[in-house]
């Protein structure tokens, strides 16, 4: 849906994907021409979730619909995406290319110029049977993109996922594999920047500062009360390079109510 200044509704649009199931969006981004794109996952004619990307006019009007479903023809999710300098849509999330006997979750990065045509692709994968999973991405203003997610060595046995944090440039190519912090939330500031923070679920819980060289600059533990945990924080720097973090604090001897706790 789109609103005016004055709140009044301008239009709104429904889709429903190919299989006639459901269908989730999980961002929507606008260009300098009020151009709407969305991107999610959509149930498939091939019984399976694809990455599902739209772009809207204006007035609301669809301009394109791109489906990608990975070779596995399995569950495929998209997670975030961000418009770049040069007008390019960067899209990144989940692909099981295994299929759903060997659901090896890969993540996965693809950008369309803006005609909906796929400019470059990439995938990455710690190893054969790793799990991927992306949460977060922004782009600076040179095109460089800062993927945050985490890689899991196994499911079973359990293994803890880890933070991972990759760096791309505006091509596609890989700058930089950071192991030590993120997982859940990335901020890019307009010197280039990264700002990353993590969960009690990963290991290690941090929010961290890199230079836009790739530099650690630095790290601090998050810290919690006695019996708290802390789940998806978001992170988010200031002109001045201060940087907040909120998220959901829950007390794990209680359970809910969990709340939400910015800190500074």
């Amino acid at each position: 849906m789109k609103f005016g200044p004055d709140g009044t509704q301008r239009w709104a649009q429904r889709y429903d994907g190919p299989g006639v199931n459901s269908d989730f969006a999980e961002q929507a981004v606008v260009d300098a021409a009020g151009n709407v794109y969305v991107t999610g996952f959509s149930y498939g004619a091939d019984f399976d979730y694809d990455w599902t990307t739209l772009k809207f006019a204006a007035d609301g009007t669809l301009r394109w619909e791109r489906r990608f479903d990975a070779p596995g023809r399995s569950d495929d999710r998209a997670a975030d995406m961000a418009l770049l300098p040069d007008g390019n849509l960067v899209v990144s999330g989940m692909t099981q290319p295994g299929g759903a006997q060997f659901p090896d979750n890969d993540a996965e990065t693809v950008a369309y110029d803006p005609q909906g045509t796929i400019v470059w692709q990439v995938r990455w994968s710690d190893t054969a049977a790793s799990h991927e999973f992306v949460f977060d991405l922004d782009v600076d203003a040179s095109g460089r993109i800062a993927l945050t997610r985490t890689t899991q060595e196994n499911t079973s046995p359990y293994v803890p996922p880890f933070p991972l944090t990759l760096p791309y440039d505006a091509g596609g190519a890989l700058l930089q594999t950071i192991r030590s912090d993120g997982g859940a939330s990335v901020d890019v500031d307009a010197a280039g920047n990264v700002f990353l923070a993590g969960t009690f679920v990963t290991s290690p819980s941090t929010v961290a500062k890199f230079s836009a060289s790739g530099a650690r600059v630095w790290s601090v533990p998050h810290t919690v009360g006695a019996g708290d945990a802390l789940s998806w924080p978001f992170v988010a720097a200031d002109a001045a390079g201060a940087v907040t973090v909120a998220g959901t604090v829950s007390d794990t001897s209680t359970g809910p109510p969990r709340r939400i706790r910015p800190c500074s």
